[in-house]
């Protein structure tokens, strides 16, 4: 992603205000669900540097 962090479109769209059911239907943007899967890879492989370790640890707490 851009300047945005994965996290920070999931907390943006809690901040906007929803229902339940669209916290269920919720979806992270393809280019959220990239840079997870680009985190987690690097991860696996140890090349993550610990400024993106807080980035992976906040992701795998909300749990998208």
């Amino acid at each position: 992603m851009n300047t945005i962090k994965a996290y920070e479109e999931v907390v943006d769209f809690i901040a906007a205000g929803t229902t339940p059911q669209n916290v269920i239907a919720f979806r992270p943007s393809e280019a959220a669900q990239e840079r997870v899967e680009d985190l987690l890879s690097r991860e696996k492989e140890g090349e993550l540097s610990p400024p993106k370790n807080p980035s992976l640890t906040i992701i795998c707490s909300l749990n998208i």
